[in-house]
């Protein structure tokens, strides 16, 4: 198992560089970080591969909803506070 606190005291120099384990994080951000990081290290690329697949297939189911409040919810409440 990696120590992550390991990790970014070694690329402490590099503000740029943060790992992390997406195990435990929400499937947007692990999407995010799928969609836009870069990957280091890869133990087991057969895992990490069904890991994609299974945050990609959750953010998918997941993305109208996002949508739907971006839209909807948040916008009424960019209206109201325009109106004040």
């Amino acid at each position: 198992m990696l120590n992550f606190d390991k990790l970014n005291y070694i690329f402490g120099e590099y503000p740029y560089i943060v790992c992390v384990g997406l195990n435990n994080k929400g499937h947007a951000f692990a999407h995010n970080v799928l969609k836009t990081g870069k990957l280091i290290y890869d133990a087991n690329p057969d895992k990490r591969i069904k890991f994609a697949v299974k945050v990609i297939s959750y953010y998918c189911d997941f993305q109208p909803t996002i949508e739907f409040l971006n839209k909807y919810y948040f916008g009424g409440y960019r209206r109201r506070l325009r109106a004040i």
